[in-house]
């Protein structure tokens, strides 16, 4: 191919001449984009996810509770906290959204952030 302008040789695919800087007038191809998929996953499958997340944030409370029981401060709030937590599990009962973010901030990020992922059963249900 021959640059419009100053007629040297360039690539085919070249939008910009290397030698003059004058446009081809080359446009690639722009590809197609990925159609989105909706993927349902069934019920009996998100219950055993949140189960497990539910049981992973509370690994985590009880462990951070171990790691900090060192000061006797946090244990103030964090034991309280992480007995209303089993509580609430052993009641198949989800907990606020405050409650999650001071989980995330007073007793564990990780435990906190996995309590935030966990999907609301009702919030599923009413879309």
């Amino acid at each position: 191919m021959k640059c419009p302008n100053c007629g040297a040789d360039i690539k085919h695919d070249t939008a910009i001449c290397e030698y003059c800087g004058t446009s081809t007038g080359y446009r690639p191809e722009k590809p197609e984009k990925p159609h989105n998929v909706n993927v349902s996953i069934p019920s009996s499958e998100k219950e055993s996810t949140n189960k497990t997340l539910k049981t992973i944030a509370l690994l985590l409370m009880v462990l951070s509770l171990a790691s900090t029981a060192i000061t006797i401060i946090p244990l103030f709030w964090m034991l309280p906290m992480i007995i209303y937590y089993s509580s609430r599990i052993k009641q198949n009962k989800d907990v606020s959204l405050a409650f999650k973010i001071l989980t995330l901030v007073l007793v564990n990020a990780i435990a906190g952030i996995i309590m935030l992922c966990i999907k609301d059963p009702k919030k599923d249900n009413a879309n």
